[in-house]
């Protein structure tokens, strides 16, 4: 049973073009491949419909409120895990 499809990621830490090898190892195609959440949301703001739930997941060290609040904002249902 598959509870949920990895569709598209901002997927860099860097906000750099890691983001693409990234995305095909974790089997997500290029062009859904995103350097910053926030651009990931602008790409896909007008595909709320395709997506069921954005989750973010970042390192203590990172910022976590600011994509979780962004991603609410922009119509998403958000699950947010920060690693301990």
């Amino acid at each position: 049973m598959v509870i949920f499809t990895l569709a598209a990621g901002a997927l860099d830490v860097d906000a750099g073009e890691g983001a693409k090898p990234n995305a095909e190892s974790l089997g997500i195609a290029p062009d859904r491949a995103y350097g910053t959440g926030r651009r990931m949301l602008a790409a896909r703001k007008n595909r709320l419909t395709a997506w069921s739930l954005v989750t973010v997941r970042t390192p203590n060290s990172h910022p976590f409120r600011r994509s979780t609040k962004a991603s609410l904002k922009a119509g998403f249902k958000c699950w947010c895990e920060r690693a301990r």
